[in-house]
């Protein structure tokens, strides 16, 4: 008898884009579909996802810290990704990550009626640690610069780093916290 014992990451790998991924309706995914990009969150800036109230003075802080955004190598499009447990989102802003969506669940919200102003979100559920295929630490310069102003904004660039041109935050007293 001989046994071989394949690594995660001796499995096929073919790179589905995010455009393709979008495409699709919502499901759950039973199939080896990979992804590629690059983080543009960070679990320690604590505004990824709502953080619920739990009393006045309390705040459940697991739902951001469970959070990551992906962008597209190319920068055009964004998705958010909702790990299972806090522990398994070990991400940082800007590593370049390879995550096998197999188990996870594909999800888009929002409308897709102009007049709703409701943006159609593309998200993914389910990840855990052991999706993620590969990690890159990288740096800002790693990033697809996305310069715009805020009336170029579109549906395409949530979940996606981009500078904005020539805005101003006028704070009328006291100390800003962004």
């Amino acid at each position: 008898i001989s046994i071989t014992q394949e690594m995660q990451t001796n499995q096929e790998q073919k790179i589905t884009t995010f455009a393709e991924l979008r495409q699709g309706q919502e499901r759950e995914i039973n199939e080896n579909l990979f992804i590629e990009g690059y983080i543009v969150s960070d679990v320690a800036s604590g505004n990824a996802a709502p953080n619920i109230p739990i009393t006045n003075q309390r705040i459940d802080y697991t739902g951001t810290q469970r959070t990551a955004y992906i962008e597209s190598l190319d920068g055009q499009y964004g998705l958010m990704l909702e790990f299972k447990t806090v522990e398994d989102n070990i991400l940082s802003r800007y590593d370049k990550v390879r995550i096998n969506l197999n188990g996870c669940y594909f999800c888009k919200e929002g409308s897709e009626v102009p007049s709703d102003n409701d943006p159609i979100r593309f998200y993914v559920n389910d990840v855990a640690a052991s999706n993620i295929i590969s990690i890159e630490s990288g740096s800002s310069a790693s990033i697809p610069s996305k310069v715009k102003y805020f009336s170029e904004l579109t549906d395409e660039d949530i979940y996606t780093y981009v500078t904005l041109k020539d805005c101003e935050f006028p704070v009328k007293k006291g100390p800003l916290t962004p």
